[in-house]
């Protein structure tokens, strides 16, 4: 067996020369940013690559990143520019990928514009991929031949889950800490929560789980302004609506900010944990944030906005419009998730599903799951 590493950036580099040498194969390091002569069987296989799926993700990128709207002109330059690049850089991965016959890549999420051009490339070689995520849970890595976030592997169905026996173990309680957003900023105020809230974690707005998996919520200041219209509609004038800016986005939100302070009932609260906000929470409403995994973890009513693995009824509530999640705010009293159900699900997914350690720790215990994962075919 033979298998190929793709790496992007040095962090990807260390994590597959750490696990290369202990897979039952033989392996091969390609560092994607090297220059490789391309060759004339590339370009046969370009005429048959559908790449038009990078092209719209790096356009929707551009314009998500971006603090301001981008004018017309801007964009066709852009998509003009990127066209272009898009089938160099495929005529580039496919002609570094060719030089052997490789069984499988192994290739971060996927998702991202060159790692997803590297694995039309590589897929169109009749390369297996094996895609790889930072853990869903505490302490954990993904693995996965079908895809990332919503387009793993996981089964869907709850049948599945009832059938399953779980292990005796428990779950992990304690959730990884992240230092909060512009935390010298926010250090002084004093916060209190209200007495009964939703949490609503905001997500990187030019992350691939938004521009790929929300149909309906395309960056927080819509997410903000859909609850913000929402209010009045709210059957229960005591509930609360708390967000928490996330801490990797290069984005800042001083209007929604001072929006915020024109409400009782919005806030913004940065300088608080995220466990703390998920327990104190009477339900957490997420697009599709690792925050709603945690939050089922620590036992709480989620609701789904978005495209998600873990919107499973009976373990989750989805609303596609805004119509749908009024109506879930105001049933969400009555709602009870089927417990049983949602631990099987969660012990599935933390002990037959994830793969246990991080890149940073020994994984030698870990190395025997990933190569049983190479050897199921």
């Amino acid at each position: 067996m033979k298998l190929l590493f793709c790496a992007f950036n040095k962090y990807e580099t260390r994590f597959f020369q750490k696990i290369a040498p202990h897979l039952d194969a033989q392996s091969k390091l390609i560092i994607i940013n090297k220059t490789h002569a391309i060759s004339r069987a590339s370009y046969t296989a370009l005429k048959k690559a559908n790449l038009t799926h990078c092209l719209d993700f790096k356009i929707h990128f551009l314009e998500a990143s971006h603090t301001k709207n981008l004018s017309k002109t801007v964009l066709w330059f852009y998509t003009l520019r990127y066209k272009l690049t898009t089938k160099y850089l495929f005529l580039k991965y496919h002609t570094a990928f060719s030089k052997e016959d490789y069984d499988f890549f192994f290739i971060w999420s996927g998702l991202t514009y060159r790692q997803a051009i590297a694995s039309e490339a590589a897929k169109s070689l009749g390369i297996k991929p094996i895609y790889i995520e930072n853990g869903l849970l505490p302490n954990t890595i993904v693995m996965d031949k079908k895809g990332v976030n919503f387009a793993n592997s996981l089964p869907r169905d709850p049948n599945f889950y009832k059938t399953y026996v779980p292990p005796k173990e428990p779950l992990p309680k304690k959730l990884t800490p992240r230092a909060p957003k512009d935390s010298h900023k926010f250090a002084q105020e004093k916060t209190s929560l209200p007495p009964k809230y939703i949490f609503i974690p905001f997500q990187v707005d030019y992350d691939t789980q938004l521009i790929i998996n929300s149909p309906w919520i395309k960056d927080m200041r819509t997410l903000f302004h859909t609850f913000e219209k929402l209010l009045e509609y709210v059957v229960d004038k005591k509930l609360h609506i708390v967000f928490k800016e996330h801490p990797s986005s290069l984005i800042n939100y001083p209007d929604l900010h001072q929006k915020a302070k024109r409400y009782s009932n919005l806030h913004i609260i940065n300088n608080l944990p995220t466990q703390t906000l998920i327990e104190q929470a009477e339900a957490v409403i997420t697009i599709n944030s690792t925050v709603g995994i945690e939050s089922l973890l620590l036992g709480k009513k989620v609701v789904v906005l978005g495209n998600a693995f873990y919107n499973i009824p009976k373990i989750t509530k989805k609303a596609q419009t805004p119509h749908e999640l009024i109506d879930v705010i105001n049933q969400l009293s009555s709602w009870k998730p089927d417990v049983t159900l949602r631990e099987k699900f969660l012990k599935y997914l933390y002990f037959e599903y994830l793969i246990p350690g991080s890149f940073e720790e020994d994984m030698t215990e870990q190395y025997t799951k990933i190569n049983q994962l190479l050897h199921n075919h």
